[in-house]
């Protein structure tokens, strides 16, 4: 929602109209702008295509991190430690070049595709019930998401603060120009001042 309003108010700023493209993998963000069926992604592009030189990021508008989070009683400290168990993530996930990675790697690593919609409250919810071992999540940098549920920890990071960009082509240097300057204008008036 955030982020929609955002691209919204940038496009009235702008005086921009926006056709909307709905996208289910972050893969396809990434065609679609390299391919030049749109002009900009508000969505995540797969994370080893993030410094692609076809590709511009905006000034970040926020940082977020990867983490697994699962039960207590899981004595997983690191991907390796999945063997066997099944991890949830959903199918838009920046994270799944890595996470086909580590399939090769990690035996009987059972990924379950979440859809979209599923809100992060239900997949922690189905983490603690049983239905998975472990879920992957992105978070703002300063948040636990298993935080309110006593039966939850977070296992891991698969990464550090990742900053939240979008994305333009490489040759829409104006287009990456107004945008800049709109998110470095009005970034504060969106977000929720974090003390740490």
């Amino acid at each position: 929602e955030l982020e929609t309003k955002m691209l919204r108010d940038f496009a009235q700023a702008a005086g921009l109209e926006i056709e909307w493209i709905d996208i289910f993998r972050s893969e396809e963000a990434f065609q679609r702008l390299i391919q030049g069926d749109a002009d900009l992604s508000i969505s995540e592009v797969p994370i080893d295509r993030s410094n692609d030189p076809r590709l511009r990021a905006s000034v970040p508008i926020a940082l977020q991190r990867f983490g697994v989070i699962g039960r207590h009683d899981q004595p997983i400290e690191n991907p390796l430690g999945l063997q066997g168990k099944n991890l949830a993530v959903k199918l838009s996930s920046p994270m799944w070049p890595y996470l086909d990675q580590l399939r090769a790697v990690v035996a009987d690593l059972r990924l379950q595709v979440l859809p979209d919609d599923l809100s992060q409250a239900d997949i922690l919810q189905a983490v603690s019930n049983g239905t998975y071992d472990a879920a992957l999540l992105a978070s703002e940098f300063s948040t636990e998401p298993a935080a309110n549920y006593p039966l939850l920890k977070n296992l891991f990071d698969l990464t550090g603060p990742e900053p939240v960009s979008w994305y333009v082509r490489e040759d829409q240097a104006k287009l990456a120009d107004q945008l800049n300057e709109f998110i470095k204008r009005y970034h504060t008036a969106y977000n929720i001042p974090d003390p740490s």
